[in-house]
């Protein structure tokens, strides 16, 4: 398992480095987070899908890339348009969105993968990319 998950993380942190080289050259706008939130969770479904192991390292590459691209953009736009005193409490808030999830969410998804099987958490979470990016393109068109 280890000269298999190795060369995975390898390619993942390729495409998260990639990610946070391009990214300083896109100016942040709700837009881009939406659209790179839709690009995880369909390249989420691509890695979900992968038919073997050579197509999975350019796709995993890909769902690094625009996790980064997802997760920058985020804590860009709360930082840009957060009132100044209030930035830390966003950002905490944002925290607990992101990662204070983990020990409810990493649970339910490994059962999940003992009883269906390793891809299902992979198209729950690509699920909920785009559940997340629609639910903001909604209230994105709905705010102006």
């Amino acid at each position: 398992m280890g000269s298999l998950a190795t060369p995975l993380l390898v390619i993942v942190f390729a495409g998260r480095d990639s990610a946070t080289c391009f990214l300083p050259c896109v100016r942040v706008t709700l837009r881009t987070i939406i659209v790179s939130t839709a690009v995880f969770g369909l390249s989420m479904f691509a890695l979900a899908a992968v038919p073997n192991i050579a197509w999975t390292f350019p796709v995993a590459a890909v769902v690094g890339g625009t996790s980064v691209a997802y997760m920058t953009g985020t804590t860009a736009h709360a930082q840009l348009t957060a009132e100044q005193h209030m930035i830390g409490r966003v950002l905490a808030l944002q925290t607990v969105l992101l990662i204070g999830t983990t020990p409810i969410g990493g649970p339910l998804l490994g059962v999940l993968a003992d009883s269906l099987g390793g891809r299902v958490p992979v198209l729950v979470g690509g699920i909920g990319a785009l559940l997340a990016a629609a639910i903001a393109a909604i209230f994105a068109r709905r705010a102006g």
